[in-house]
Order: C-alpha cells, then sequence, then structure tokens
C-alpha cells in the first residue's frame, strides 16, 4: 500500500505540475495579449494627438499650392496676353505694308519705258509650274 500511496502522490504532483505549467502559459499569453491593447491604444492615442496637426499641416500645404497654381495661371494669362498684343501688332504692322505696296502700285508712271512693258509682260503671262 505505501507504494500505491507513493504512485499516487506523484500522480498527483505531476498533475499539479502540469497544471502549473498551464497556467503560466495562458499568464503569458494574456500578458502578450494585454502588451498588444497596450501598444495598440498607445498608437491609436497618438493618432488622436496628431490627427489635428496633420491635418492643419496638410491644410497649409493646399493653401500654398493653391497659392503657386494662381501665379502661375496668373503669369501664363499675362504670356498669353503679351503674345496676342505681339501678334496684333505684327498684322497690323503686315497691314501696313501690303496698304503702302498697294498704294505704290497704284502710282505706276504711265507706260513708256521698255523695263515697264517687260514687268506687264511677265505678269500678263501665266506662271507654268
Amino acid at each position: 500500500m505505501g507504494f500505491l500511496k507513493g504512485l499516487l502522490g506523484l500522480g498527483v504532483t505531476a498533475g499539479a505540475a502540469f497544471a502549473a505549467l498551464k497556467v503560466a502559459q495562458k499568464y503569458e499569453e494574456n500578458k502578450a495579449a494585454d502588451a498588444v491593447a497596450d501598444a495598440g491604444s498607445a498608437f491609436a492615442g497618438y493618432v488622436a494627438e496628431e490627427a489635428p496637426a496633420v491635418a492643419g499641416r496638410l491644410r497649409d500645404g493646399a493653401e500654398d499650392l493653391l497659392e503657386r497654381v494662381k501665379e502661375t495661371v496668373a503669369a501664363g494669362a499675362q504670356a498669353v496676353e503679351e503674345a496676342a498684343d505681339a501678334a496684333q501688332a505684327a498684322a497690323a504692322e503686315e497691314a501696313t505694308e501690303q496698304a503702302e505696296a498697294t498704294a505704290q502700285a497704284e502710282e505706276k508712271p504711265e507706260k513708256g519705258t521698255a523695263a515697264e512693258a517687260a514687268t506687264e509682260q511677265e505678269t500678263e503671262q501665266p506662271q507654268e509650274k
């Protein structure tokens, strides 16, 4: 009977040790889960603290970008206006030159010189190309 009593005591001890081991494992798992939860809540707190600052920086950046776009558009509009003015001036100059050429053509002297007759013959003949 002493042997059975010793064997039973050994079984109880092994069972208690096994149970203690399982409790320790669960404790470590819970501790790890708590650490993850703590890290998650710390991160959420950080995000909650930094979100307004980040939103402010984004708003400031967007306002700066909008200002630069407005400046670029204004510069582009000025360049287009200058180009239009230059084109208008060139067209006016060309029209003036054409008017002067027409006026000179109308003021031709009377036919009588050989050079004028040759010029007139050249203009009367169709050009072949």
